[in-house]
């Protein structure tokens, strides 16, 4: 079985950034050069300068878009533009967007799952990932000691125990975060605690 544990995010401080659309950002894999820079330009603080730094001419090996995202994580950390929750969550999302027409909701939590070879069966591999996306996110989490992209994964939950358990656990509860994103999908997050 998977070990999934509670930890303590880094989420932008509403009264630092109330608008968190401006600072939002969709996978870096999705993003175009032209979107990044419209992100770069949106905020200071835009996630694009983590996520999906500029690469200059003038690179090298110790001053590079990971090099910089790492001071950039570190310097809003020291400002309070991001702040890490007090105690350990599980945080649980509901996006709303538009498909094809119609409303469709993600219900999804995010935490902390412990790293198991694929042989054991317990995590299973991507089936189709890219050497060297995987090289480019690595070198990222390596030069800012973060994850700024949480990694999808499914599990099976066919009596609804895990997820019934996270929606009883947020029912009549205020979203901790409520915004809307750029493509007008709405974000909604609220962090369970032992609480």
């Amino acid at each position: 079985m998977a070990k999934v544990i509670p930890f303590r995010g880094i989420l932008y401080d509403p009264n630092k950034v109330p608008d968190l659309k401006a600072v939002i950002t969709p996978p870096h894999d999705v993003i175009s050069e032209r979107e990044q820079q419209e992100y770069y330009k949106a905020h200071p603080q835009n996630m694009i300068r983590l996520i999906l730094g500029k690469v200059n001419p003038e690179d090298t090996e110790y001053d590079n878009r990971y090099t910089r995202a790492a001071t950039f994580f570190r310097t809003w950390i020291d400002q309070g533009i991001l702040k890490k929750d007090k105690e350990p969550a599980f945080y649980v999302a509901e996006i709303d967007y538009r498909l094809d027409g119609g409303l469709r909701t993600r219900f999804a939590f995010i935490a902390l799952v412990g790293l198991e070879s694929f042989e054991k069966g317990i995590i299973r591999p991507h089936e189709k990932t890219f050497s060297a996306t995987n090289a480019d996110r690595l070198k990222l989490m390596e030069a800012s000691r973060a994850n700024f992209s949480p990694i999808f994964s499914l599990f099976s939950d066919p009596d609804n125990v895990i997820l019934g358990s996270l929606r009883a656990a947020i029912q009549g509860l205020q979203p901790d975060l409520d915004f809307e994103d750029l493509t007008g999908a709405r974000h909604r997050l609220w962090r369970v605690t032992d609480q």
